[in-house]
């Protein structure tokens, strides 16, 4: 049941969130700089914008929203921006948003953008990203890390704009987009780019369930699919009914799940376009998760469509 509904801006938001009762609704509004959430344990609801369109307007715009030690939150709407951008002094003032060491937190119908990483969520349990979109990221949609719990419902990835690795020579020329063993071997200076993911896990995580989403990254705006590669081992991982197309090789991957209840089912991978220099499938490495019922197109590679 909702309490009372408070209106604030930037500047009036912390102190309104402090005196907000159980239950409260905060209606934000204005072209705000980093947000904090800390300690909240209280049930509260944000609301940024309009959780049915991300893009639509009037929506408060925040840059860097930091959730942490904090449980039953809920986050609605608004852009969700790096507090430095596309090229932060330090990795943290890259994320759109971060959850750390907090639980039954949602973010729900919000865009982001203009950032490495949307968001990064560490050292939480109950979590849900639900009907957001990501686009105009650097790096990766998603990050889950060390956590117990999640769930990534119909969101919307697209239009991820990747540094390309670059090789540079003597007399001052580059070259994009080249391996680092080509541009050794022509007397060049090798610098990696960045290689970003839909959803990646990292550390330990279990019971994850990714439905429902939409990963759209042809070249050149490169993004791999749904993945568990940086994992050191999961658990009752599910990635079901997704929509991947993409011209990297891994559109959807699960790895090291050692605990079991780990399945690719039901998902549709594309290759999007004629760029794609690897062959576009599905993955499963090193444990026990199942792939099947699933549809490849346009890609040499069949695995994960047998029948279950």
């Amino acid at each position: 049941m909702s309490g009372p509904v408070l209106l604030a801006n930037c500047q009036t938001f912390a102190q309104t969130l402090v005196n907000a009762s159980a239950n409260s609704v905060i209606r934000l509004s204005g072209d705000c700089g980093l947000i904090r959430i800390r300690g909240r344990t209280s049930p509260v609801t944000v609301i940024a914008g309009n959780p049915q369109d991300p893009r639509a307007t009037p929506r408060a715009t925040v840059r860097g929203l930091w959730i942490e030690n904090s449980a039953n939150i809920t986050w609605i709407g608004g852009n969700l921006q790096a507090e430095e951008g596309l090229r932060p002094s330090t990795p943290t003032k890259g994320y759109g948003a971060a959850i750390r060491r907090s639980e039954n937190i949602e973010v729900r119908g919000a865009h982001f953008t203009h950032a490495v990483r949307g968001i990064t969520i560490n050292n939480s349990r109950q979590i849900r990203v639900r009907h957001s979109i990501f686009e105009h990221l650097v790096s990766d949609g998603i990050n889950f890390v060390d956590g117990d719990g999640l769930l990534v419902e119909g969101n919307l990835m697209q239009d991820f704009m990747p540094v390309p690795t670059r090789c540079t020579f003597a007399d001052g020329s580059v070259i994009e987009e080249i391996s680092e063993r080509a541009c050794v071997s022509q007397g060049g200076s090798w610098r990696d780019g960045s290689h970003p993911d839909g959803f990646q896990t990292w550390g330990t995580s279990s019971n994850i369930l990714v439905r429902d989403n939409r990963i759209f990254t042809p070249w050149p705006g490169d993004a791999q699919g749904i993945t568990t590669a940086g994992a050191t081992s999961v658990a009752n991982v599910r990635f079901v009914n997704n929509e991947v197309t993409t011209d990297m090789p891994t559109a959807i991957a699960i790895s090291q799940c050692f605990g079991g209840g780990c399945e690719i089912i039901g998902n549709t991978v594309a290759q999007a376009t004629d760029h794609a220099r690897h062959t576009v499938r599905i993955i499963v490495r090193d444990g026990t998760a199942r792939a099947c019922g699933n549809t490849v197109l346009n890609s040499r590679s069949t695995f994960g469509t047998e029948p279950c």
